[in-house]
């Protein structure tokens, strides 16, 4: 949940900077830690006990 936080502060920064390759690089952060996230989660058992 960290992780997608901090790709949402990229995502804002580039509103205050007025960069628009910022928030493509946050959402592909946010995408990419998204991912991350639902594969840990669902492997390996780590939650089922």
């Amino acid at each position: 949940m960290f992780a997608l936080a901090g790709c949402w502060l990229v995502i804002v920064s580039s509103e205050i900077f007025k960069e628009i390759s910022l928030m493509y690089v946050g959402l592909c952060l946010f995408f990419a830690a998204l991912v991350i996230g639902v594969i840990y989660a669902n492997t390996d058992n780590r939650f089922k006990k």
